[in-house]
């Protein structure tokens, strides 16, 4: 009796530590999905967000959303919007381009959030007069590297590596 215990007890610890490593790697590897670009008032065309894996390890995406953070009726900078439900995988070093139907983005100022499928936030680009970054017609807010949390305004790259601009550019 004490050894189909021990057996029992051993091999429930063994479940617990393995689902535990299971969770802990999915988090690991879910807080490599960002927030590329943000394009909210395009000269012509569609404003759009863009995701991007900077991590090495393909990632389930299924049951993460992204969100638009703003009411400007009020000038706050917290209603909750549900701007895309995500479903499949990110490679390594992919983007996605994800279009809106209609124009969306609040262009004096907005939040968008990236949440995993657990709703805890991923990341998040926050412009205008949700953020510290002041949005500029024709050009998108973003990472000037994927791999930073600095955010810039940069030339649409939709689907590509970001391209910061001189100032003299702008």
């Amino acid at each position: 009796n004490k050894k189909v215990l021990f057996l029992l007890f051993s091999l429930m610890f063994w479940f617990q530590i393995r689902m535990l490593y299971i969770a802990k790697s999915e988090e690991v590897s879910s807080t490599l999905i960002v927030i590329s670009e943000v394009y909210p008032d395009p000269w012509s065309g569609r404003e759009y967000v863009e995701i991007y894996n900077k991590g090495d390890k393909t990632v389930d995406i299924t049951g993460f959303t992204i969100y638009d953070v703003s009411s400007p009726d009020v000038g706050s900078c917290d209603k909750q919007t549900i701007l895309f439900s995500l479903h499949g995988e990110i490679l390594p070093n992919q983007w996605i381009l994800l279009p809106l139907s209609s124009s969306r983005l609040n262009n004096n100022g907005d939040r968008v959030i990236l949440k995993d499928n657990n709703e805890f936030i991923l990341d998040e680009i926050s412009y205008g007069v949700c953020g510290t970054i002041v949005n500029k017609k024709g050009y998108t807010i973003g990472r000037k590297d994927e791999s930073v949390s600095d955010l810039s305004i940069l030339s649409p790259t939709p689907g590509g590596k970001n391209y910061l601009l001189d100032i003299a550019e702008i």
